[in-house]
């Protein structure tokens, strides 16, 4: 019998998700939901699902696993109806960046027989330089070599997390696992932190006085430095991401803060060979991260192998109940 998997929320991620997946002729029926239609006719036309539901509880209803590609701030509100729909014992993945909140928030709504599990990705090299979130960035490969934190802790079941692992390395990532504290952690240090920076320089820039002659000037400069605002995953509840993560983000803020010092102090000392130094040590290092990155290999621990794909998908097509 063929797995279904249903993807909640049609955005680059969820569509990528979609075309990653192989389709109905290996035995995984891809079913897509999306309460915007235009949404929906973009992924008819790029042919990312084999199916596409009227609602989401008709979306979730006889799924094995849904996909959420979903803003943080509906999270709760689905645990609370669509996901009450699902099937006995299927699984619900998550794949915003909020970590602990969900998990919390999964643990009071979901019933006692819906597993929940979080996977972050990381995406691949090539989409660094793409900071566009619209569902016309989706792409087959937006997975392929990089890593998937697959978020849990001592009490997640075992067939739940080798489920997981064979979905990431269907979707052609890497399995990554790891405690939902510490995805948290690196949530507020690579992705919280740069948007929290980005409304901090608009608020010094764009909500201050001299704004109106500051304007003509700024540039592509300014315009990337305020590119993360773009991708804050939430619709209207702005700023829960970082509420439900302060305890991670407040301790990453305060270092984001004393480098700031720092480099103040350095200015006023008008310590060139420091300011330097600094400088050159940023851009080495960043240029050895983006080395890594590109080649896709880490040092990493899974307390079980990761699967090829013929063997995931093998696994995959038995797990359908």
């Amino acid at each position: 019998m063929a797995t279904r998997i249903t993807t909640l929320g049609l955005g680059k991620t969820g569509i990528s998700v979609g075309l990653a997946l192989p389709g109905e002729k290996k035995g995984i029926i891809r079913v897509g939901f999306d309460e915007d239609k235009e949404l929906v006719k973009y992924a008819k036309k790029v042919k990312a699902f084999d199916e596409y539901a009227s609602s989401a509880e008709a979306a979730v209803a006889q799924a094995d696993i849904v996909i959420l590609d979903l803003p943080g701030d509906r999270l709760r509100l689905i645990f609370s109806t669509v996901a009450q729909k699902m099937k006995a014992n299927s699984i619900l993945v998550n794949m915003a960046p909020l970590v602990g909140a969900s998990t919390r928030w999964a643990a009071e709504l979901l019933p006692e027989n819906i597993y929940y599990i979080n996977a972050i990705p990381a995406f691949n090299y090539e989409s660094l330089q793409d900071v566009n979130k619209e569902p016309g960035n989706a792409r087959a490969d937006l997975f392929e070599k990089s890593l998937v934190f697959i978020a849990g802790d001592v009490n997640t079941r075992q067939e739940l997390i080798n489920v997981t692992v064979d979905l990431v390395v269907l979707l052609g990532g890497t399995p990554y696992f790891s405690e939902p504290d510490e995805v948290d952690g690196l949530i507020a240090n690579v992705i919280v932190l740069p948007q929290l920076i980005a409304a901090a320089l608009a608020g010094a820039t764009m909500l201050q006085p001299g704004w109106d002659d500051n304007k003509r000037l700024a540039g592509n400069i300014f315009n990337l430095a305020l590119k993360p605002l773009e991708l804050v995953n939430e619709a209207e509840d702005y700023g829960i991401s970082m509420m439900q993560n302060r305890k991670n983000l407040l301790p990453v803020l305060e270092k984001y803060i004393q480098v700031l010092q720092q480099i103040q102090q350095l200015i006023i000392d008008e310590d060139t060979d420091g300011l330097t130094a600094f400088m050159v040590d940023v851009l080495l290092t960043r240029k050895e991260w983006l080395e890594k990155r590109k080649e896709g290999k880490w040092d990493y621990y899974l307390s079980s192998s990761i699967p090829l794909k013929q063997e995931a998908l093998r696994r995959f097509s038995g797990f359908s109940s």
